[in-house]
């Protein structure tokens, strides 16, 4: 059995047992350009067209700011595997390198205390 069979099983699996994708659902796959985020969006993209649920999914690529990031070559990935792809732009690369040179605390959200917290409930 191939790794891809065997992951794909795995996934199969953990869908399955807990319930993660109903019919109708939209799937949102944090896609960073490394080999993780490639490989489940692969397997998903896989079991997408063979099963039961219908369910869709998007590529969302986080933007942080850095100019020599190639998100047109993810792009381009996503656009000839049939893949919906979307970049978020920001400028938490900025951010960060401004709060290591001033070695700083950086909140994300004027009210966390959390450093780079995204606003969790009860923070």
């Amino acid at each position: 059995m191939s790794y891809r069979s065997k992951l794909a099983r795995k996934v199969t699996k953990a869908i399955t047992a807990f319930d993660l994708i109903e019919d109708g659902d939209r799937v949102m796959v944090g896609l960073s350009g490394g080999k993780d985020s490639w490989a489940l969006m692969q397997v998903l993209d896989g079991l997408r067209r063979r099963a039961p649920v219908d369910f869709s999914l998007i590529a969302v690529n986080v933007d942080s700011g850095y100019e020599q990031y190639k998100h047109h070559e993810m792009s381009r990935a996503c656009e000839s595997l049939g893949w919906e792809y979307r970049i978020e732009h920001t400028q938490i690369g900025a951010v960060m390198d401004a709060s290591t040179l001033t070695r700083r605390r950086v909140h994300c959200v004027p009210s966390c205390d959390e450093v780079c917290c995204i606003g969790w409930p009860g923070k």
